[in-house]
């Protein structure tokens, strides 16, 4: 489970307001989620009493309030569908990382998991880091790192097409961001799937290439290394060329689309470097396949 920073160690920052205008005082004294509600509400009707700023501060609080009460509600066993409902009331306050990545892993705990769900989940909570303020809510690279890996392993096991959630500046995000904070990808496990034992893409796989040529258009088309892993089923040489073929194939797609041929280069590595999985107790081994069978992407 993404370990979630408690309600203290959001370390939001208290922002004055002279004695005449906005009524902070309630929420800085709230002792509960329904007294932070109701504070924020105050503050979100007061008016021109109240600053952007200010309305910002209350509904993050209100958020990490309500955050707070429905992880003392999973900590009571309460099912996760109600859990769900909990942390989406408190996404109507903020968007708090925090809360995204405890809806992911929810999603994913769930009879049957919901793996679309959850990868936008964590890659809104990526999106939410990078829009936060390191001082007052620091993040760690490992934590960064985590949800990242969450986030690639489920849209790998996606019943449907992912797309990456672009950033509020219409920048790509998610999974197609170069960086978050300090935390900078080596690679990135595209969803491009292929006819078991071939290089021919599946209509799926084909999608996630056009999604996969989408970003890196944003990118003004950068020189890429594409590598192509496969799961451990068959002899090593045989797996090693399948998947510099699997890679070939989307260096073609590319290339097709107008991709300039010598600013990709493609690498098969086979069943050699298989993907760190979290939560692989969680995983039957054909997900865990799933995932291993993937082009990555990496940029040069």
């Amino acid at each position: 489970m993404t370990r979630i920073a408690p309600l203290a160690a959001l370390a939001l920052a208290l922002l004055t307001a002279p004695a005449f205008g906005c009524p902070v005082d309630a929420m800085q004294n709230a002792k509960t989620a329904q007294e932070a509600v109701a504070a924020y509400t105050q503050i979100d009707q007061a008016g021109a009493d109240c600053s952007a700023e200010q309305r910002n501060w209350a509904g993050r609080l209100a958020a990490a309030w309500q955050f707070k009460a429905a992880m003392a509600m999973a900590s009571t066993g309460r099912p996760p569908a109600e859990i769900l409902a909990a942390l989406d009331d408190a996404l109507r306050y903020a968007p708090l990382w925090q809360i995204y990545a405890k809806r992911g892993d929810l999603r994913q705990s769930m009879k049957p998991a919901d793996y679309t769900a959850a990868s936008q989940d964590y890659q809104l909570a990526l999106n939410a880091i990078e829009a936060g303020d390191d001082k007052s809510d620091p993040v760690s690279r490992d934590v960064i790192a985590t949800i990242f890996r969450k986030a690639e392993q489920t849209r790998m096991l996606a019943s449907g097409d992912v797309n990456s959630p672009p950033k509020r500046d219409g920048s790509p995000g998610g999974l197609s961001a170069r960086q978050i904070r300090n935390f900078v990808p080596e690679s990135v496990a595209m969803p491009i799937q292929f006819e078991f034992g071939t290089s021919q893409l599946t209509p799926g796989g084909q999608r996630a290439a056009e999604d996969l040529l989408r970003m890196l258009d944003a990118e003004q088309r950068p020189m890429i290394l594409l590598v192509g892993h496969t799961d451990p089923i068959g002899s090593a040489e045989a797996n090693m060329r399948l998947s510099w073929q699997r890679a070939e194939a989307v260096k073609q797609f590319l290339i097709w689309n107008g991709y300039d041929p010598r600013r990709i280069r493609t690498l098969g590595r086979g069943k050699e470097e298989p993907l760190p999985i979290d939560n692989s107790d969680g995983y039957s081994l054909e997900q865990v396949y799933q995932i291993l069978r993937r082009v990555e992407l990496k940029r040069l």
